[in-house]
């Protein structure tokens, strides 16, 4: 197998690796509006299907890391349970009552709704971050030749939650680079907070809860979604978009099993 290319056993390097891995792809998803902004709106539909897609199989993807918690415990865990639903509820409702009391319409209000899918998309990457934590400090000798595919399957998926933070871009007129930066700092920053905490003995059992809250912030992005595309999603595109979504994450997926 050779050589590996570089341990992570050195916090710095393990977090450098992990804000690369985790805020260029958010980048790259992000950019596809430069283009897709001046495109007519059928392609507008497409696009955003399949960030719908993608947002979907997240949704079962993060409702799976939070029941590892105990809630298949029944009422054994009752206590569990609910703290798990009302970190649900703060991933839901945190982004729509902070919509709700903003006064700001046609940009602003897309502006705002880019930073409120990358606060949704940030309480999923703090989860990953402590379980990537975990994980490290679990094996000692981790390196990135020894989890090639895992760490592109890694890549690919935080290039589609790249992809839906952007959605509400397409619909902006304004210049996008700030936003499109300050955007990538809130959904991709929590990644690397919680890998770090998690490397100082933060309990594993934050990665459930952050998985929760997660999954609201996502059924929000899911409903916001609908809402600002043109026709919402009663066109040809945008079951196409969906399917196209999907597939792509199921290969994401896929590849994450495979073991070099």
């Amino acid at each position: 197998m050779g050589e590996p290319f570089f341990p992570l056993s050195n916090p710095l390097i393990l977090l450098l690796v992990v804000a690369a891995l985790g805020l260029i792809p958010l980048l790259v998803g992000m950019s596809h509006h430069i283009v897709t902004r001046r495109a007519r709106s059928e392609t507008k539909v497409i696009v955003s299907g399949v960030a719908f897609g993608a947002m979907i199989f997240f949704i079962i993807d993060l409702f799976e890391g939070a029941s590892s918690l105990g809630v298949d415990f029944g009422t054994r865990s009752l206590s569990l349970q609910m703290a798990l639903l009302a970190t649900f509820a703060l991933g839901l409702l945190a982004p729509s009552f902070i919509e709700s009391v903003s006064k700001a319409n046609n940009d602003r209000s897309y502006e705002s709704l880019v930073y409120l899918f990358a606060l949704g998309i940030g309480f999923h990457s703090f989860a990953e971050g402590v379980v990537i934590g975990y994980n490290i400090s679990a094996e000692y000798g981790f390196t990135l030749i020894q989890r090639t595919f895992q760490s592109l399957s890694f890549v690919l998926h935080k290039g589609a939650e790249g992809l839906a933070m952007s959605i509400p871009l397409m619909f902006f007129s304004a210049r996008t680079s700030k936003v499109s930066l300050y955007a990538i700092l809130i959904g991709g920053l929590p990644l690397v907070a919680g890998t770090a905490l998690s490397l100082v003995g933060l309990s594993g059992s934050a990665a459930s809860y952050s998985f929760a809250a997660g999954a609201g912030g996502v059924a929000y992005i899911l409903y916001r979604i609908v809402r600002i595309t043109p026709a919402y999603p009663i066109g040809r595109g945008f079951p196409l978009g969906m399917l196209l979504g999907v597939t792509y994450l199921y290969f994401a997926g896929i590849i994450h099993s495979v073991e070099v």
